[in-house]
């Protein structure tokens, strides 16, 4: 005897009793296939968005994966000739630093090695050692980089608040040289600095020069934006306040941008590895929006230069979406194309006779400080005839050099560890003699000077 399989059959829950003719029928079945539609669109969306993201990034990952390995590839180029240059490296006892490694290798990233020095410095400030103001003070660093015997921005007036004199300052103001910048020595990131253009305007408001540079006496740097802020201003409320008057560059030592050609070179164990370049020359804003990026520059030191993307803050919406790690890769993506019209006013940097200059303008500012690691900024004129200026050195540099980063702290971390530790050493007063330096020049100290005396004679003749 057959048996009859039953079924089951399963209301749809979002069904009603309705009765029979009514119109209700067709809303229902119109809303139920109305609903499906919409899915089927979200869906499609969602599937568009996944397919857009996974096929855009794919340009972005092999130029990450190709510009990794070319930092890679430089960094393992440079290390024999860092070592090299840090077993002749004279470093001064301040600059000492626990052991960063973990079984012999360098767990530290840039930030770490920042943050290791500022607790050092602010434990060593706590005992009354203050070589931290060589850098935090610029009054101090004004003196040092005249000591080390390299090219700075004439200084033509320096005050304390203890020397404060208003009389002076005015007769420094009523010089012929035009324009000039008046800034805080004990503040930094220029957040008290002033540039005055006119003379006659500057002496019709000297009372409110005078107070404007009064009213920074009492003021201390809080540099709140960084993680290592509680060390380093402990540094920043030792600095006694000063006022430093110097002349604005022109001409060849300008940018398209307005702004002084300056390049900020890496420095480590007295070799430089690399120079970075800040330029805001391609940022546009159309109705409080920044349509095109800013751009930044890497200089290495075999001469590549290379443009990164700045995304600006106010571009990535991050209360729509967070655009924030999007725009992060964007600007890790380098343009080096030949014909890159934004690379073009900076090129001449990465040639002959400056790239050699600007280098050993940096390592020897770099080896008379006894620093392990240290930013010197430098400024150059497209003039060949013109020797690189020093503006300032940075020692706890917040400066991200993209792919370089990690591999920058690697080499300046290694330097402490017990298998490459410094033999070494120097304790006295900045800047570190000379006769305890070893060889007179550097390698790129040599051939620039070689190139400057080569220019020199050449004028000569000519003359």
């Amino acid at each position: 005897m057959m048996q009859t399989r039953s079924r089951t059959v399963k209301q749809d829950p979002e069904s009603t009793t309705i009765p029979f003719g009514s119109n209700a029928v067709a809303d229902n079945q119109s809303n139920m296939l109305l609903s499906r539609k919409r899915k089927k669109i979200f869906h499609a969306v969602l599937y568009c968005a996944a397919a857009f993201m996974v096929i855009g990034s794919m340009p972005y990952l092999w130029i990450n994966g190709a510009t990794m390995r070319s930092a890679e590839n430089y960094y393992e180029e440079t290390l024999p000739l860092i070592a090299q240059s840090r077993q002749e490296f004279v470093m001064h006892d301040y600059f000492k630093l626990p052991d960063p490694t973990n079984n012999g290798s360098i767990s530290a990233e840039w930030i770490d090695m920042i943050k290791l020095r500022m607790k050092s410095w602010a434990h060593l400030q706590h005992n009354g050692i203050d070589h931290h103001k060589v850098e935090k003070d610029k009054c101090e660093c004004q003196k040092f980089l005249t000591a080390a015997g390299v090219r700075t921005v004439p200084i033509l007036g320096e005050w304390r608040e203890s020397t404060w004199d208003r009389k002076a300052f005015r007769a420094v103001l009523e010089g012929e040289t035009y324009p000039i910048i008046i800034k805080m020595g004990h503040i930094q990131q220029s957040r008290a600095l002033r540039i005055f253009r006119s003379k006659e305007k500057t002496l019709a408001e000297f009372d409110d020069v005078v107070s404007w540079v009064e009213s920074w006496f009492p003021e201390r740097f809080d540099d709140a934006s960084r993680s290592w802020k509680n060390d380093v201003n402990v540094l920043y409320n030792a600095l006694s306040p000063c006022v430093l008057v110097h002349p604005v560059l022109t001409g060849d030592w300008i940018a398209p941008t307005g702004a002084p050609i300056e390049l900020k070179v890496e420095v480590v164990w007295g070799r430089a590895y690399l120079a970075f370049i800040e330029t805001r020359e391609c940022a546009v804003k159309f109705m409080g929006v920044w349509l095109q990026p800013q751009s930044s520059f890497v200089l290495l030191r075999n001469g590549k230069l290379v443009r990164f993307v700045e995304w600006p803050k106010r571009f990535r919406w991050e209360w729509i979406f967070p655009w924030d790690q999007v725009f992060q890769y964007l600007a890790n993506v380098p343009y080096d194309s030949p014909e890159d019209p934004l690379l073009a006013p900076y090129r001449f940097v990465a040639d002959e006779p400056y790239l050699s200059r600007v280098f050993a303008t940096a390592e020897t500012v770099a080896r008379r400080l006894g620093a392990d690691q240290v930013r010197v900024d430098i400024f150059v004129s497209r003039d060949p005839d013109e020797w690189p200026i020093v503006n300032e050195i940075s020692l706890s540099s917040g400066h991200y050099y993209r792919y370089h980063n990690d591999f920058l702290a690697q080499q300046w971390g290694y330097g402490h560890s017990q298998q490459a530790a410094v033999n070494k050493h120097y304790s006295g007063d900045f800047p570190v003699p000379r006769e305890l330096l070893g060889p007179m020049f550097t390698e790129a100290e040599a051939v620039a000077v070689k190139q400057w005396q080569a220019r020199k004679r050449q004028h000569a003749v000519e003359l």
